[in-house]
């Protein structure tokens, strides 16, 4: 298997947004686009950067592939907008063609869109209509796995395009609580704070609180973070959460906790407690409040 190409020439890049190789290199000399230079004096661009650049410019990509993503290719000529993105997605979801729904997430990605946007918009309303399908016969409670599936693995593939963050940036750290076998949204959640500049550790579904307070004495985060789509035992749930904001409190981190089952117990005001209803009050949050302490 050929590995993911890291880096590309000037004219790499112009192919793949449709300009001439000069202009790619007035936006290096510009400052536009940071380049290297190899050892022989080449100018370099990593395919990291020129993500960054594309959306930074509003730049469309005509040929995705030369970026490493052909998915994206797939993923061409259909309409834009949060209606006909999220149709789009969903017939190909329901289909189980993985290489276009991965591309439809993408090509998101490569127009501008926050991650956060992404998966409030069209990845929540496939969830949702292919959730219901759940309900509906054994062939929807299929789909629905499927789909589930495909979806993670986009979600990987698009944190690899999230820019990685500076070594100091703040550390985060969280899960699904104990029991809650959903694997999607404390993934989300850690895509969103990456794509915010934390260094997110996400510990994935059923996650007892005490798992994240004893990584946190290797990991020392600012944030912690805890997702529950699936309650089975409210007391419990609510004893977990409790330890956690109290062990929060203790080190001085905050505690972000939603996902659609977060009310199912009622907790106390904290200076140090968010709940959040959606992955852009998770980004709005995080901004505002790490903003407002420094």
């Amino acid at each position: 298997m050929e590995a993911p190409r890291t880096t590309l020439s000037p004219r790499e890049l112009a192919e793949a947004v449709g300009v001439s190789e000069s202009s790619v290199k007035r936006w290096a000399n510009d400052g536009a686009v940071q380049v290297v230079r190899t050892v022989g004096g080449h100018r370099r661009i990593a395919v990291e950067e020129a993500i960054r650049f594309v959306r930074a410019a509003g730049l469309t990509v005509v040929r995705p592939e030369v970026l490493g993503l052909p998915e994206v290719a797939r993923a061409a000529g259909g309409e834009e907008g949060a209606s006909a993105e999220s149709e789009s997605l969903i017939k190909a979801l329901r289909e189980g063609d993985a290489e276009r729904s991965r591309g439809l997430v993408l090509a998101q990605y490569l127009r501008g869109r926050s991650p956060a946007h992404i998966i409030d918009g069209p990845i929540r309303l496939a969830l949702e209509e292919l959730g219901a399908e759940w309900h509906r016969s054994p062939l929807g409670i299929f789909q629905e796995h499927r789909a589930s599936e495909i979806l993670i693995s986009a979600l990987y593939q698009l944190n690899t395009l999230v820019p990685e963050p500076p070594a100091g940036a703040p550390p985060a750290l969280g899960g699904a609580i104990a029991s809650d076998p959903y694997v999607i949204p404390t993934l989300c959640v850690a895509l969103v704070l990456r794509s915010c500049g934390f260094r997110a550790t996400n510990l994935g579904s059923n996650t007892p609180a005490q798992a994240i307070i004893a990584a946190s004495g290797q990991l020392k985060p600012r944030l912690l973070w805890l997702s529950i789509s699936h309650v089975e035992d409210p007391v419990e749930v609510y004893d977990e959460t409790l330890a956690l904001l109290e062990f929060a409190d203790s080190v001085g981190a905050a505690l972000l906790v939603g996902g659609r089952e977060h009310g199912s117990n009622a907790l106390p005001e904290h200076p140090h407690l968010y709940v959040a209803g959606s992955m852009s009050e998770v980004a709005a949050f995080v901004r505002g409040y790490f903003v407002a302490n420094g």
